[in-house]
């Protein structure tokens, strides 16, 4: 059962842990990544049924319980209002997954070599990690800072309890964007993401509702 990590003023963010048949957690995720119009910037494109989200969630899940505070978490991002009271545990719980209006994933990622920074990151610690940040939300929660103020409450936690536990590690976080979607550039920017390079393919897909060169905007920040 999905938990909650994080909170906000306006919204929560729920671990989900399992993408079982039935669930809460695969409703959740199924309920996001069904949409065409929040899927639209993804190459892979919107899950049709819950089986093809079964199948795309078992890569974003945590596959160990360790795995869950280190380097592979999948959260759902939901409205708090209207949400049902807390339980004995002083948390909330969701029954419906359709209260979902996002979904967001730290994967593990090769980390970015040094000299490409511009500074160096590992002076003072053991080791960098590299973490790759995944986002998307329906269209319903567009253009209200949900993004904007889900991540970066999503990130500060991760990385406070990152450090709590590791304090030498460095974390880089890292995000690929479609240089075309800019929206998506504009909350990376706010969040005090830098660009780090951009890639222009020669390749043209079918993204963001028309055929685009198939290019990727590279940014990234240290937590």
């Amino acid at each position: 059962m999905a938990g909650i990590i994080v909170e906000t003023p306006r919204l929560q963010m729920m671990q989900l842990n399992s993408n079982a048949e039935g669930s809460v957690d695969l409703d959740m995720f199924h309920n996001v990544w069904r949409d065409k119009e929040a899927t639209q910037w993804s190459l892979r494109g919107p899950c049709e049924n819950k089986t093809a989200s079964q199948a795309w969630m078992a890569g974003v899940v945590p596959s160990t319980p360790g795995e869950r505070s280190d380097k592979r978490v999948c959260c759902a991002v939901l409205l708090r209002q209207n949400r049902p009271g807390p339980d004995v545990a002083g948390h909330r719980s969701v029954e419906d997954g359709s209260e979902s209006i996002g979904i967001l994933t730290l994967l593990p990622s090769e980390p970015i070599e040094e000299g490409s920074l511009g500074s160096s990151l590992t002076n003072g610690t053991n080791r960098v990690i590299g973490l790759e940040l995944g986002y998307l939300f329906l269209p319903s929660a567009w253009g209200k800072g949900f993004a904007t103020e889900s991540i970066r409450a999503f990130l500060e936690h991760h990385g406070s309890e990152r450090r709590k536990s590791d304090p030498q590690t460095k974390i880089q976080i890292q995000a690929n964007v479609h240089p075309d979607n800019i929206g998506s550039l504009r909350v990376l920017h706010k969040l005090g993401f830098s660009t780090l390079e951009t890639i222009v393919g020669e390749d043209e897909v079918f993204i963001g509702g028309a055929n685009r060169n198939k290019s990727v905007v590279k940014l990234w920040k240290a937590l």
